[in-house]
């Protein structure tokens, strides 16, 4: 297609140049390459500062926990179990003080059957700084009652810490005495979990999805992150560099030997390739990361899917490229946005604006795609998935995750490349005559002109 002038507008004459170009510039502006480093940085973070977080939240759980028998008031313990759940004084050893002053000593540790002693005896026994520990089974369970003198000295806290701790002592024996194994006690405590009421094409649907909910929304977030970053990169950048060449007349200078089409797909792919690095090198660092904290340091977490960028390379191939498509798609659509958005403006206010405008487009799919993936409702996951922006997000993960049919995911990707191509048509039409405009910012109206003629 020719325009009034004879000109091919589709042309990518001098592209090659554009591209080679921008590409050099972009490695060697200070300002990309910080970056470049620094969101190296953040991804090699991420996991170790989740690591570091919940090894805190373990730790200040764990101290909550802690005993201290050297603090200690109590100078006398006696279980009396009504059970037949054995017990001995040895099994009560972390409760003994290691400081002769104070605390439990060993041999005032008593542990004794319902046929050595009654409680009514052993209650008239207590003393200030002694506990009485009665376990006794009930028609609703096991029952632990704590019994102090009526003068007693001990404090509340203290009585319930060593009250919990005997409590602990007495479900591990309990437990080893029914020969349940770990992985038995996990699925015991853990308790069970109740879904919402379904028909049975809800159950078959939720039985054969590749990810549960939790998973679902954590890769979600990750890959809107990164489509995210990607669209921020390319829209800062390609903005920018239109506005300041249009405002300074290198544009026009440019378009002597260049293309206008070519000038600003240069820009894009030279970009895109800058963005690619930036995404490989910090997938990279996050893996070695991980890898070092688990495997060298030997620290035992999981990485939320939302903090561990890395779960792009745990697909297969085939999925590996779906997403890497639809992250090219997604960059492709707002950067030729971002080229008829900068080549709009005539002053430095307009760039602004511009900015703006296209970065808020980007934000309200993000966001969009966030909450979409929280509620994970077939219904919205289809009708989301072909609806762009929100689709450029969503559709990959809610595929891949089997929230949507393949047939949904097809026109889901035709409606995306059909959207790439109408604004590809749309820069070819109206990029040159908006890069020459030296007039104030054309209005909505003048721009739809410029596409008629």
């Amino acid at each position: 297609m020719k325009n009034n002038t004879g000109e091919n507008i589709y042309s990518l004459k001098g592209g090659m140049k554009v591209f080679v170009f921008t590409l050099q510039q972009t490695f060697k502006n200070k300002g990309y390459i910080t970056s470049l480093i620094i969101f190296v940085i953040m991804f090699a973070l991420m996991g170790p500062i989740q690591c570091l977080s919940q090894n805190a939240g373990a730790n200040a759980a764990k101290a909550t926990m802690e005993i201290h028998p050297d603090e200690f008031v109590t100078e006398s313990l006696t279980v009396l179990k009504k059970t037949t759940v054995t017990m001995e004084e040895s099994d009560f050893e972390e409760l003994v003080s290691m400081n002769d002053g104070a605390g439990i000593r060993k041999e005032n540790i008593r542990v004794l059957s319902g046929m050595e002693a009654t409680a009514e005896d052993l209650t008239k026994e207590l003393e200030d700084t002694s506990i009485l520990l009665i376990v006794t089974l009930s028609n609703e369970g096991y029952v632990l009652d704590s019994v102090v003198s009526d003068t007693t000295q001990i404090r509340i806290k203290e009585l319930s810490d060593i009250a919990k701790y005997c409590e602990d002592v007495f479900d591990n024996k309990r437990m080893e005495s029914a020969d349940l194994s770990d992985a038995d006690l996990q699925k015991i405590f853990r308790g069970v979990d109740f879904d919402d009421v379904m028909t049975q094409k809800d159950y078959f649907e939720e039985a054969t999805k590749e990810l549960d909910t939790m998973d679902f929304l954590e890769s979600s977030l990750a890959f809107a992150i990164i489509v995210l970053i990607a669209s921020s990169l390319s829209t800062s950048y390609i903005i920018t560099s239109v506005t300041e060449e249009k405002q300074s007349k290198l544009a026009e200078s440019l378009m002597v030997s260049v293309r206008p089409m070519a000038l600003l797909v240069g820009k894009i792919m030279a970009m895109l390739c800058y963005i690619l690095a930036v995404m490989l090198l910090s997938l990279l660092s996050s893996g070695i990361s991980n890898y070092v904290m688990r495997n060298v340091l030997g620290f035992d977490y999981v990485v939320s899917s939302g903090m561990d960028f890395t779960f792009i390379l745990s697909w297969d191939p085939k999925a590996l490229f779906i997403l890497m498509f639809s992250i090219v798609l997604n960059f492709m659509f707002f950067s030729f946005l971002s080229g008829i958005f900068g080549s709009a403006c005539s002053k430095q206010e307009d760039l602004q604006i511009a900015t703006s405008s296209v970065m808020s487009i980007s934000l309200i799919a993000y966001l969009g795609a966030m909450f979409i993936s929280m509620a994970d409702i077939t219904t919205v996951n289809a009708i989301a998935s072909i609806i762009p922006p929100f689709s450029f997000i969503i559709a990959p993960v809610a595929y891949l995750a089997d929230r949507i049919s393949l047939a949904v995911f097809s026109v889901s990707l035709l409606i995306q490349i059909a959207m790439v191509i109408i604004i590809v048509m749309l820069s070819a039409k109206i990029y040159r005559k908006l890069l020459l405009n030296d007039s104030i910012k054309p209005r909505f109206k003048e721009i739809l002109q410029m596409i008629k003629r």
